[in-house]
């Protein structure tokens, strides 16, 4: 109990920092497949487009506050706003308690938030921003680095990753005359292999399997289609084979 006190301003900081950079991804999520400028355009209101003040900016108080409204035309905002600095304020927290305040720890920061942005436009636009793929890289350059990984390894996870993905892709356009993987899950094979390597890479695509299949029955039972985004399932498995290997990996290898 006492670590846990001596830990839990730190684990403060980790929330209010993933609540912060929540925000980020809701606005990156949004701007991204619009080709709008992250920087320097202020946010605005997506149904009024009035600019937002200090006061509208609060990672989930804002929301909360005004009644789930904007606070100039009165209509509704959408939930996915607080919804997102909410996951990210827990994944900023989980890395924390897994990996401190470390170099993978930081690597691991700046991954979660592009894989929440990837799960948001995938799911609202149907892509996976080339944007957010190639931010994904030095991010797992760093994450290899932080793990002592040998030369070799950021190499042959990626090789591997685009091999299996266009060999999928090929597969099922032989087999149903149609696109099963998009461009963007292919490229994403790819960056997971350069993050998880050979040895993690089955379980991560066990996983993807699963929980595609998963997701696939809940998307047609809201009525969304046939076709769903494979981008969020990419997603969550890769980042739990990251977080959890003792729960994934060993799990995986130990069946």
């Amino acid at each position: 109990m006492e670590i846990f006190y001596q830990q839990l301003p730190f684990i403060i900081f980790s929330f209010i920092f993933g609540l912060i950079f929540g925000s980020f991804a809701t606005m990156a999520s949004y701007r991204i497949p619009r080709g709008e400028d992250l920087i320097y355009k202020k946010s605005r209101c997506p149904s009024c487009e009035h600019d937002l003040g200090f006061l509208d900016l609060f990672p989930v108080f804002s929301w909360v506050f005004s009644g789930g409204k904007c606070r100039h035309c009165k209509l509704k905002v959408s939930c996915r706003y607080p919804l997102t600095e909410l996951v990210m304020g827990v994944l900023f927290v989980l890395i924390y308690m897994q990996s401190g305040l470390t170099l993978e720890a930081l690597s691991l920061f700046g991954t979660v938030v592009c894989l929440v942005i990837m799960v948001v436009t995938d799911l609202e636009q149907r892509i996976i921003p080339d944007l957010i793929q190639i931010a994904l890289v030095p991010l797992g350059i760093l994450y290899l680095y932080s793990q002592n990984a040998e030369i070799h390894q950021y190499f042959t996870g990626p090789i591997l990753g685009l091999t299996v993905a266009a060999a999928l892709r090929q597969g099922f356009y032989l087999w149903k005359k149609r696109e099963g993987l998009g461009m963007g899950d292919v490229k994403f094979f790819a960056v997971a292999g350069l993050f998880l390597g050979i040895d993690a890479f089955a379980p991560f695509m066990l996983y993807s399997g699963i929980i595609g299949v998963l997701f696939s029955i809940i998307w047609k039972m809201l009525g969304k289609g046939e076709e769903f985004p494979f981008g969020p399932a990419l997603a969550i498995s890769m980042l739990a084979c990251l977080l959890f290997p003792q729960y994934t990996v060993n799990l995986f290898y130990s069946l």
